[in-house]
């Protein structure tokens, strides 16, 4: 073909675009069994040279489809739109664990063997089904550290952990036992500042002070000698005049601020726009409190003594939350007198035997480690102070494995 009959094809079908993409497609759309089996053939023909080919251009049709893909992102996602838009492949399928019915797409459905409607029924089917979820033939048989009974374990959970157990008792106990090893400074020897005394504090207690003292009374005679005069903590004093009533205060520069008032009622009586009248709860008094305080508590009372009244009305017996069937109310035993009771203060040393106080002024009370009041063993009696006793009436498992690993150490 000569140049001119070239131009002049180039030429028409450029003009002519649309009229040619009609018949093409009218053409492939009429001929789709030939072209197909004259691909296949072509291609099993030509295997080795289209694999030689497309490895030796691998890295220009990478490039090529990255230019394409940047220029023509709007296109490329209107497009992709459309087809799911149009091509929605959804699924019914049956929950493994309910029965019930629910949809989903088939790129979801191939994805897992189990289908189910939501997360309670994952749970719920794992745990029916343990064995098929974390076969046998992957776990081990591993013994347990402190009693040595064999149990089953999955690799990943024993080889996480250092220690592995049978149950929390057996890893109470095991802590209890362990207790030197796992906090090497639990207690540690300290003198009296005052008198010299030996005695046994926590580490926690030996890095918040500085000095520490058997008793009160050791403790009050130090403060009277050496926190005088520019050592006390009240020496930097300046006098200031309280905002409300005028009154001449003496303060510390901690205790100063941008208001300062001498009393309560001051400062009460400062912000008048905030307060409101309520009606006291047992008397029914109309008293004057502050916004704050008001939706902070259910109930206000005009004095203590009708707060306390009311809660021995409305907040006893059965009605206290820390109820328990009227425990207290039983009687205790002949035995329990005060030489039983004297023979395990002097045993403990005059102690508490979780805090290490001693005993100041008020005697240690002697409480049962099993919670039974029949129960009069020396064995099962323990000194302890007021404020460690009343925190052993809540979560007693906890307090009993406590005791029973003091006691086991005291053997030893």
């Amino acid at each position: 073909m000569t140049k001119e009959e070239k131009a002049y094809n180039k030429e028409w079908r450029e003009k002519n675009k649309k009229k040619l993409r009609v018949y093409q497609k009218e053409w492939r759309e009429k001929n789709k069994d030939k072209l197909k089996a004259y691909q296949k053939e072509y291609q099993e023909k030509n295997k080795e040279k289209i694999k030689a080919k497309l490895e030796k251009n691998k890295e220009k049709i990478k490039v090529t489809m990255k230019a394409y893909r940047e220029k023509n992102k709007l296109k490329i996602s209107a497009t992709n739109r459309e087809w799911r838009k149009n091509h929605k492949d959804e699924i019914v399928f049956k929950c493994d664990q309910c029965g019930k019915e629910k949809k989903t797409s088939r790129a979801n459905y191939k994805k897992s063997k189990h289908h189910f409607c939501n997360h309670k029924c994952i749970g719920k089917w794992i745990s029916g089904n343990k064995k098929i979820y974390h076969p046998i033939h992957e776990r081990e048989i591993i013994k347990c550290d402190y009693c040595g009974k064999e149990m089953e374990r999955l690799p990943s959970r024993s080889k996480a952990n250092k220690n592995n157990f049978c149950n929390h008792k057996c890893a109470g106990k095991w802590k209890s036992d362990n207790k030197e090893t796992l906090h090497p400074c639990i207690k540690i020897i300290v003198y009296c500042s005052m008198c010299g005394k030996e005695m046994e504090r926590l580490s926690s207690q030996i890095k918040t002070n500085k000095h520490f003292f058997c008793n009160r009374k050791c403790q009050y005679k130090w403060q009277s000698e050496n926190l005088q005069g520019e050592n006390s903590p009240c020496y930097n004093r300046v006098i200031v005049k309280c905002d409300y009533c005028g009154e001449k205060i003496k303060k510390t520069q901690s205790q100063r601020g941008e208001l300062n008032f001498c009393n309560k009622e001051c400062r009460d009586n400062w912000y008048p726009d905030k307060r409101t009248i309520v009606n006291c709860a047992y008397c029914g008094k109309e008293t004057e409190r502050l916004l704050s305080r008001v939706r902070a508590v259910k109930y206000s009372f005009c004095n203590q003594e009708c707060s306390g009244k009311w809660l021995s009305k409305n907040r006893t017996g059965e009605k206290c939350s820390s109820w328990l069937g009227g425990i207290s109310f039983e009687p205790y035993p002949v035995g329990w007198k005060s030489k039983l009771r004297e023979a395990i203060r002097d045993r403990d040393n005059r102690e508490c035997q979780i805090c290490g106080i001693s005993e100041n002024g008020r005697k240690h009370s002697v409480h049962h480690i099993d919670y039974n009041k029949s129960n009069l063993v020396a064995d099962n009696l323990i000194s302890l102070c007021h404020s460690c006793h009343m925190k052993t009436n809540v979560n007693r498992q906890h307090w009993q494995e406590i005791f029973k690993g003091l006691a086991e150490k005291k053997a030893i």
